[in-house]
């Protein structure tokens, strides 16, 4: 029994692991406030907007957004509901730093999501940047393919992680989401750990706060 659940398993990762990155088949395989991340595109009628297509918000502007409204988040964060705070839906504007895939084959418990970092300006050590979140499945399939267009617009045979040499400006918009999991008390500076470096880039993110999921992206 316990044989044939491995050989399931195996498959389950040989097939993942032979479907493009933006394939939309793809489903989700996190979670931790997994229905606030996978939250439905048509709950942005409802939300408060922050940005219009006209006059985006900043990266800055969110990230200070973020640490003005953390010192007075509840202790404990609903797992299955988004707070009162996270029922914004930003359209934000800035230069496309980097993307992860999030491969389930890469390591068992990623969630296959596209981990996204914008900043505002396009060099990368110039201000700090902010991770945006695009999961799989058919509600943020057109998100997911301008995304990975624009990865492939730069080097067609890109592995799991990119970091653009000539980074992009795009346009997004998502939903206000606090990653509380990584979050280190009330500081809303700290990374939690996240963000995508190598020897010559730093991690840049700033906070814990996040567009997740996004729900357009051009």
């Amino acid at each position: 029994m316990k044989r044939t659940a491995c050989l399931a398993s195996l498959l389950v990762l040989s097939a993942c692991a032979s479907m493009a990155p933006d394939d939309c088949d793809l489903q989700f395989r996190g979670q931790a406030r997994k229905l606030v991340k996978l939250r439905a595109p048509s709950l942005a009628a409802q939300y408060q907007p922050v940005g219009t297509d006209a006059q985006p918000a900043t990266v800055s502007s969110i990230l200070a957004m973020g640490c003005e409204l953390q010192p007075h988040l509840p202790e404990a964060i609903p797992e299955n509901d988004a707070l009162d705070v996270e029922k914004r839906v930003v359209t934000l504007q800035g230069f496309l730093m980097a993307v992860r895939f999030e491969h389930l084959a890469a390591l068992p418990f990623q969630d296959q999501d596209f981990h996204i970092q914008l900043s505002d300006s396009s060099d990368w050590n110039a201000s700090r940047h902010i991770i945006i979140e695009v999961p799989p499945g058919q509600p943020y399939c057109d998100a997911r393919k301008a995304i990975w267009q624009l990865v492939k617009n730069e080097d067609p045979s890109a592995g799991r992680t990119h970091i653009f040499r000539n980074p992009p400006r795009v346009k997004v918009v998502g939903f206000l989401f606090f990653d509380g999991t990584h979050a280190q008390g009330n500081d809303c500076n700290s990374s939690g750990g996240r963000g995508i470096s190598d020897g010559n880039h730093p991690n840049m993110v700033q906070g814990v706060w996040e567009l997740h999921p996004v729900i357009a992206a051009r």
